[in-house]
């Protein structure tokens, strides 16, 4: 299959809603994985050895959110 072709199938098959669904998640995602981030990393005290617990609890958290608000925001908008 040629590279044009498959290019023009991609365009023909997405749609405005999809671009802004996409769009909007990824800006979502970005900002929440931010902010668990921050948080996390500022309430490490003194000890060295809180960066990586802190570091680990920040990270399962994001990922749990990222998770769950896709699979959230996918099937509102599935049934739109």
């Amino acid at each position: 299959m040629p590279f044009g072709l498959y290019l023009e199938y991609i365009v023909d098959s997405l749609s405005a809603l999809d671009l802004y669904i996409s769009l909007s998640k990824s800006i979502l995602f970005g900002l929440v994985i931010t902010l668990f981030s921050c948080y996390h990393g500022l309430r490490a005290q003194r000890a060295p050895y809180e960066v990586p617990m802190v570091a680990r609890s920040g990270v399962i958290q994001a990922m749990f959110f990222v998770f769950v608000s896709s699979a959230v925001i996918s099937a509102a908008f599935y049934w739109i």
